[in-house]
C-alpha cells in the first residue's frame, strides 16, 4: 500500500486518525476496550452472514497495528481498513492548532 499525500503531507506512522475497521464474523461490543475504545457494531448482510465494523480513533500506526493483530487472534477475517480522517499537522508553528485534514475531502 503507497502512502497517500493530503495536502502536500505524507502520512507518517505516528499520524492519529479515525478508522473504521470491517471484519467478517460477529464480535461482541464488550471487546471495545480490548480493542482500542473502538466503537464495535454488528450487521447481518442479505446472505444472514454477519459483518462487525469497528470505528474510532487510534493515537498512530503501532495501535492500528495492535487491533489489527487483536483481530487476527481472534479468527476474524479483513474486509476492509479505511483511514476516514487524519491529525496531520495539527500544530502549527506558533502554537495554534490546525485543522484536521481528511483523506475524502482531498
Amino acid at each position: 500500500m503507497m502512502a497517500d499525500t493530503i495536502s502536500g503531507e505524507h502520512l507518517k506512522s505516528w499520524t492519529p486518525g479515525t478508522y473504521r475497521i470491517s471484519v467478517e464474523g460477529q464480535l461482541d461490543e464488550k471487546w471495545s476496550e480490548r480493542l482500542a475504545g473502538m466503537d464495535i457494531k454488528s450487521w447481518k448482510r442479505a446472505d444472514q452472514s454477519v459483518v462487525t465494523t469497528l470505528e474510532g480513533n487510534l493515537r498512530d500506526q503501532s495501535e492500528l497495528l495492535g487491533v489489527l493483530n487483536s483481530l487476527h487472534e481472534l479468527h476474524l477475517p479483513l474486509l476492509k481498513v479505511e483511514c476516514l480522517k487524519l491529525e496531520i499537522d495539527i500544530w502549527d508553528r506558533h502554537g495554534s492548532m490546525k485543522n484536521s485534514l481528511s483523506p475524502r475531502n482531498k
